[in-house]
């Protein structure tokens, strides 16, 4: 049973990420977002130190796998195209999910706070991808031999650096078919079962 907390927080970050992602971040204030959700101040310092922790907030509750997004990555007939959705998943979310200027605040704060929900988030791709990648490359189609969890964690590495360069652009960076021809390149993936495929 979801409690009135939960509501509440839930309020906060819904009514936040929504007033950055329109006025963006500098012009969205904490007091707007009180004003808006219909909160004091302290209501708001209860559940978040400022701005920026209400933006990690916001990415930490879409950093894991959904149904639907499962059931899209299963879906694919071949298994290096699952490895590949395994990765685009996490830029398929909301259109939110897609704001360079929310994913740099995103950065900072994992640069400023290391917290485990980044971690966390690496260990759940590298438990879906390394049986994935190995029967990929048994079946000869993920064509690079290096061992599994190696080539899962350079793939994770290529992912944030994928991220980080879109950041820097301010978007002008097509960082979903940039990582999937850098991932295909990676794992090696025979040249008949490449695609163009973005989003699901």
């Amino acid at each position: 049973m979801i409690t009135k907390q939960q509501v509440t927080e839930n309020l906060i970050i819904e009514t936040g990420i929504k007033m950055i992602t329109e006025m963006g971040y500098a012009n969205a204030t904490i007091a707007g977002i009180c004003a808006k959700v219909g909160i004091g101040r302290s209501t708001f310092y209860n559940y978040f130190n400022g701005k920026e922790e209400l933006v990690a907030a916001y990415y930490g509750r879409l950093s894991s796998y959904s149904p639907e997004r499962m059931a899209w990555i299963f879906s694919a007939e071949h298994v290096s195209e699952r490895i590949i959705r395994t990765h685009l998943a996490l830029y398929s979310d909301l259109e939110n999910n897609r704001k360079s200027e929310l994913y740099a605040l995103r950065i900072k704060h994992f640069i400023d706070k290391p917290a485990n929900s980044n971690l966390k988030l690496t260990e759940q791709i590298e438990k879906i991808l390394v049986p994935m990648i190995t029967e990929a490359q048994k079946k000869g189609e993920v064509l690079n031999s290096s061992e599994a969890e190696s080539l899962c964690r350079t793939a994770v590495t290529i992912q944030w650096g994928n991220i980080l360069l879109w950041c820097i652009s301010k978007e002008n960076y097509n960082r979903v078919m940039e990582l999937r021809k850098a991932l295909e390149d990676l794992y090696n993936i025979r040249e008949d079962l490449r695609s163009d495929e973005l989003y699901l």
